[in-house]
């Protein structure tokens, strides 16, 4: 059931199923926001991501899922 909302678990092509990187890639801009190089990623760190509605978080989420898939670092 949790695969539903993270189907890059079940294959990390699979992150192309999901509506935001679709909007993304069929966007003409495609800003990549800043955020995603300041997320920390090592052991036990904690990351809070805030903002207005409409701003680009779960993009920038999805974006640096996708980044960290094509980097070969995930856990399967």
């Amino acid at each position: 059931m949790i695969e539903e909302y993270n189907p890059w678990w079940i294959s990390k092509e699979r992150i192309t199923e999901i509506e935001i990187y679709r909007k993304y890639e069929e966007s003409e801009v495609k800003w990549v926001p800043d955020v995603i190089g300041k997320v920390s990623l090592s052991p036990y760190s904690l990351n809070f991501i805030f903002g207005p509605r409409q701003v680009g978080k779960s993009t920038a989420l999805i974006l640096l899922i996708k980044k960290l898939l094509d980097e070969g670092k995930n856990k399967s």
